[in-house]
């Protein structure tokens, strides 16, 4: 087993907190009796857990793992939640996904009042159910306690009753040339659900994850009407984004919304759906 390749392993459960088999094959371009050997001989050496199917990370280093997403640009993610917090209005109905950055829109959202929040995530439930008359709806299913959210079929059915003015959620990466990417099957299919039900899709992206790709596709430009980052793009990327008529906004230094005038804003009944 090259060292390159365990480290490869490791650095997408730290990230996506499980690993299915077959799906890890695909990914480093191995076969699965490979992958089920290397993760046997992780699993010896104590960093993970075989599951069926596939790997996780131990509890220990699930919440080590947990902590370090949280803590990764950190000032980037609160001047985003603070960027993004200023497009919700007192009395809106929103969708906020799961993730690191998205439970600090939550803390950001703390002022605001009577708010319906419709929600995977086990911390935005907690920050906001408190505060202010607002009324949390706790999306079912199953508790990933890895990425702190609820996740799997019935969480995607939970979502999918449920209408909004907008949606929140933050993935792994974004690349110009295929669009926004995660390595957390189930969480993607949570965001996939979240856009659906939204009538506006707003994604919550710091610029480290300019440029890169993840496993699954989460959703194509056409889908998105506003990103949120702490700087420009390159001009590759800001030019996909002007030739879908995305909203940029860029949150400055002292965490205010600036708006790209470039962009033409789009009304929902334009939007395009990918139908999954």
């Amino acid at each position: 087993m090259s060292e390159l390749r365990r480290n490869r392993i490791f650095d997408i459960l730290r990230v996506s907190g499980r690993v299915n088999l077959l799906d890890l094959a695909n990914e480093l371009q191995i076969s699965s009796e490979t992958v089920r050997r290397d993760l046997k001989r992780m699993a010896d050496e104590g960093v993970v857990e075989i599951v069926r199917g596939g790997a996780t990370l131990p509890d220990v280093l699930r919440e080590a793992a947990f902590q370090h997403c949280l803590n990764l640009n950190a000032d980037l993610k609160r001047k985003i939640a603070a960027a993004a917090a200023t497009l919700v209005e007192n009395g809106d109905t929103i969708m906020i996904g799961g993730g690191s950055t998205t439970c600090y829109l939550a803390l950001a959202l703390r002022d605001h009042r009577n708010l319906r929040i419709i929600t995977n995530s086990v911390d935005a439930a907690r920050i906001l159910g408190s505060r202010g008359e607002n009324e949390v709806h706790a999306v079912g299913g199953r508790l990933d306690d890895y990425l702190g959210s609820t996740v799997g079929v019935v969480a995607v059915e939970n979502i999918r009753r449920y209408s909004a003015e907008k949606t929140f959620f933050s993935v792994g990466a974004v690349d110009a040339s295929i669009g926004l990417t995660s390595d957390t099957a189930d969480e993607v299919a949570c965001w996939q659900a979240m856009i659906e039900a939204g009538s506006q899709a707003i994604a919550l992206i710091d610029s480290s994850k300019f440029g890169q790709r993840c496993l699954f596709k989460c959703a194509s430009f056409e889908e998105i009407d506003t990103i949120v980052a702490d700087r420009s793009p390159d001009p590759a990327l800001a030019a996909s984004f002007a030739a879908h008529k995305i909203e940029f906004i860029n949150a400055d230094g002292s965490g205010t919304a600036e708006k790209s005038q470039s962009r033409i804003h789009r009304a929902n009944s334009s939007k395009v759906r990918e139908q999954a």
